[in-house]
């Protein structure tokens, strides 16, 4: 049985008795429509999931650092971090190039999706490969090379569920958000028994990794089979296509993960560790508002990939993009209102200087939140490669600022940066979305409408 649509149709909505009315009326009736908006409902969810995400991952990480201390803590960091780095690199960019074409085409879901199974397969078992290989370079005893290559080995488990559950991005989000948690969650609770029952050490957090990540694999895979079906065949006329989707996708990676990372990197070689300390707090502190504004960007992706007319992705555009805003603004502007007391009472003193920080940061951040929504978009319409070009002229311009800028006011200098950068990235990105708004979406750099077809 078919599933049923994950989303309503945007339709012109006629002018109801209560438009007609005085400003409270008017009001109420949006707040009314807003509610009950399959949007609205989505984006909500999906915030929810990425808060639940960051949740989990935050106290689980509290509980290792202080059943484990600093050494051990820091050999598990280099144990996970390396081979989710190397999965999350070795995907290429094959779950947002899946969305975008089940989006484009539902009825060739299982072909989609025997096709990036088949390809995840590949990609994760050669690169696997090279990480076994590769272990004893990167750990300095035998424990944990052998830890690493049972990550390395494992690699597939990791790249495969995050791939499949990708086609319930574009077929049905609450399933989607549902798949998201459970590695999260499953991990968080296995840390916490461990914890517990005094038994959480490096090898039994590695244990506790890889169960979390089998039952989401098998999870995820009964989701996706249940609103998809049984992977089908793989088709050589999709290869081209997602690879090639997925591919430009990835190149705006880099740069994004240079422009969020880079000031810190460059203060850690410019100014003392106290100062480093007030940036990192004020950057924690900014990022606040990020896991529900990214939402708007998660829900409108496959949904502009599916829209039928411009009309209507362009109302789907517009929602994300004002809707990312608002939420970021009203997250932040109180934050940073009670920042001279809320900063001291949770991380306690001698961070004052993360307080003016933060006021820099903040008009940033709240950029760099409408910034990651109309990259969704972006790829949304058919057009991963062009976040790329945006964030690489980000890249140019910080290293400039901070160049120029550290030296004479430390942190205040970084924090300045990264607002002046984020805001010009956002009217880079924001050209480019009205550039084509006048054009079709299949575009040169696009995946065809009929994913099935060959490019011109």
């Amino acid at each position: 049985m078919a599933p049923e649509p994950a989303y309503e149709t945007p339709t012109a909505q006629s002018a109801s008795p209560a438009d007609s009315g005085d400003g409270s009326r008017r009001g109420f009736h949006l707040l009314t429509r807003a509610r009950n908006s399959v949007f609205a409902r989505a984006v909500v969810g999906t915030a929810g999931a990425n808060l639940a995400a960051t949740v989990l991952g935050s106290v689980g990480g509290i509980l290792l650092a202080r059943a484990l201390g600093p050494t051990l803590r820091g050999e598990l960091a280099l144990v996970v971090t390396w081979p989710t780095f190397v999965g999350l690199v070795a995907m290429l960019g094959l779950p947002q190039a899946t969305c975008f074409m089940v989006s484009k085409s539902k009825d060739e879901a299982r072909a989609i999706l025997g096709t990036v199974t088949a390809g995840a397969l590949v990609v994760s078992a050669v690169i696997g490969l090279a990480g076994i290989l590769a272990a004893p370079f990167i750990a300095n005893s035998a424990e944990l090379v052998r830890y690493l290559r049972i990550l390395f080995a494992l690699l597939p488990v990791y790249t495969l569920p995050i791939c499949w559950i990708a086609t319930l991005q574009a077929v049905r989000i609450q399933h989607w958000n549902a798949a998201r948690v459970v590695q999260p969650a499953a991990y968080f609770l296995a840390i916490l028994a461990l914890a517990v029952t005094s038994r959480l050490t490096v090898g039994t957090a590695v244990a506790a990794l890889v169960i979390s990540l089998a039952l989401q694999l098998l999870i995820g895979a009964a989701l996706v089979w249940r609103e998809i079906g049984f992977p089908a065949r793989p088709s050589l006329a999709l290869w081209r296509p997602m690879f090639s989707y997925g591919l430009k996708s990835t190149t705006s990676l880099g740069p994004n993960l240079v422009n969020y990372r880079l000031d810190q990197l460059v203060l850690s070689l410019m100014v003392p560790a106290a100062s480093l300390g007030n940036y990192a707090v004020a950057v924690s502190v900014s990022a606040l508002a990020t896991p529900i504004a990214f939402a708007f960007g998660y829900v409108a992706f496959p949904r502009i990939a599916a829209a039928k007319t411009r009309a209507e992705a362009r109302r789907v555009e517009k929602t994300a993009i004002l809707g990312s805003l608002a939420v970021a603004t009203a997250v932040l502007v109180p934050v940073g209102i009670l920042a001279d007391w809320l900063i001291p009472f949770v991380f306690g003193e001698g961070f004052d200087r993360a307080v003016i920080a933060l006021w820099l940061l903040i008009p940033g951040t709240i950029a760099f939140s409408a910034n990651q929504v109309a990259e969704d978009i972006l790829r949304g319409q058919g057009r991963p490669l062009a976040p790329a070009i945006a964030e690489t002229v980000g890249v140019g311009l910080t290293l400039v600022l901070l160049v120029s800028l550290v030296p004479l006011i430390g942190i205040y200098g970084a924090a300045i940066t990264s607002a002046i950068v984020y805001g010009v990235v956002g009217v880079i990105l924001v050209r480019m979305l009205k550039s084509r708004r006048s054009e079709s979406f299949v575009t040169d750099d696009a995946v065809p409408l009929e994913v099935g077809a060959e490019s011109p």
